[in-house]
């Protein structure tokens, strides 16, 4: 109830399977744990339930705009994607 009450008014989901999530942390060498939040399975659980109409329509009737954004693919253009999708909300 309290983050409906302080919802935003823009929710961007990042499109990327769980796999290319997994490959990126695999890759990070300043990485020292083992969060399960971050386990292939939990990963595909997150994006199963976020791609959800129930899950998006309890922002949306609360006035939340969704956005989504491609993140499957090169970093680079990924930050352009996003500053792209920042310039048409400010």
């Amino acid at each position: 109830r309290l983050a409906l009450e302080h919802r935003p008014d823009v929710l961007v989901l990042l499109d990327v399977s769980p796999e290319i999530c997994a490959a990126r942390l695999a890759g990070r060498t300043d990485k020292n744990d083992d969060a399960i939040f971050e386990r292939t399975e939990i990963l595909r659980q997150n994006a199963e339930q976020f791609k959800k109409t129930e899950y998006q329509k309890i922002f949306t009737d609360h006035g939340t705009k969704i956005m989504h954004l491609n993140s499957g693919e090169n970093i680079d253009i990924i930050k352009a994607k996003a500053v792209d999708l920042l310039k048409k909300l400010i």
